[in-house]
């Protein structure tokens, strides 16, 4: 057996049960390559050579077959863990979404913003005048000069 390094990287969650059935398959692939004979004479060389090559076998099996389950481990871990934060998520977006009509609310039901007094003296005059028409003997209404 070679010697093992333990690396890191990412991959897309579509490809996540791919993977795993892949190190599944060449794990069972060792197993099932396996040609266990037991040498005569039993108490010699080559049956020691037989068994250590079989026991590294078996071992390389266990390692992948482990990585396997802790592949399988930390995906089930993440979906738990993702699918506990959805109703916490909507919970904190449905909070903010009350505070924000709750505000907005207050907004509308309080004093008008202040406005530029000139502006609003203009707005006024022109109000007025939709409502009553110019005044009587003026040429030009009231804010348009």
């Amino acid at each position: 057996m070679g010697q093992r390094v333990k690396i890191q990287y990412t991959i897309d969650l579509d490809d996540y049960e791919k993977l795993t059935q892949g190190r599944i398959a060449n794990a069972f692939d060792i197993l099932r390559s396996l040609d266990v004979e037991v040498p005569i004479p039993l108490l010699s060389l080559e049956t020691v050579r037989e068994l250590s090559r079989l026991r590294e076998a078996l071992a390389t099996a266990d390692f992948i077959l482990a990585d396997s389950c802790a592949l399988i481990n930390d995906y089930v871990t993440y979906i738990a863990s993702d699918n506990s934060r959805l109703p916490q998520q909507q919970d904190e977006i449905d909070e903010q979404f009350v505070a924000d009509a709750d505000a907005l609310g207050r907004e509308l039901d309080g004093p008008p913003p202040q406005q530029d007094t000139d502006l609003a003296r203009k707005v006024k005059d022109f109000k007025h005048l939709v409502d009553h028409g110019p005044p009587e003997g003026e040429e030009d209404p009231p804010g348009t000069e």
